[in-house]
């Protein structure tokens, strides 16, 4: 069965909040554990997310999709504080944007719910 655009782009906009969300935590959590030995960084790969929602949305989670942070060389980075801050700015501006898409998407559903009705 196939679902209407409203509940694609919803879905689609919810799972990217839940990422930014997710990626908020583990810039956090990157910066409280810089200064302790042998800490590894992690990123969240949203695009694995993506690519595995393709078929669609439902029942897709984020957890299984933060990992350590590796180096061209493929070995762990630690965590570079000046690096997480850019990472982290990126991400409000990221979080921010998709908020008012949802709020567009919200307001138009609005218009169309009460179109006809005074």
């Amino acid at each position: 069965m196939s679902q209407s655009i409203e509940a694609v782009t919803t879905a689609s906009l919810s799972l990217a909040l839940d990422a930014a969300t997710l990626r908020q935590q583990v810039i956090a959590a990157n910066i409280a554990n810089a200064n302790v030995p042998g800490y590894t960084a992690k990123t969240v790969s949203f695009d694995t997310v993506m690519a595995n929602a393709s078929g669609g949305l439902q029942g897709t989670t984020l957890d299984a999709h933060v990992v350590p942070r590796r180096g061209a060389d493929g070995s762990p980075q630690s965590v570079q504080i000046d690096g997480e801050m850019a990472e982290l700015a990126l991400n409000q501006l990221q979080y921010q944007t998709l908020v008012a898409g949802l709020n567009k998407q919200l307001s138009v559903l609005s218009i169309a719910i009460a179109d006809g009705k005074s």
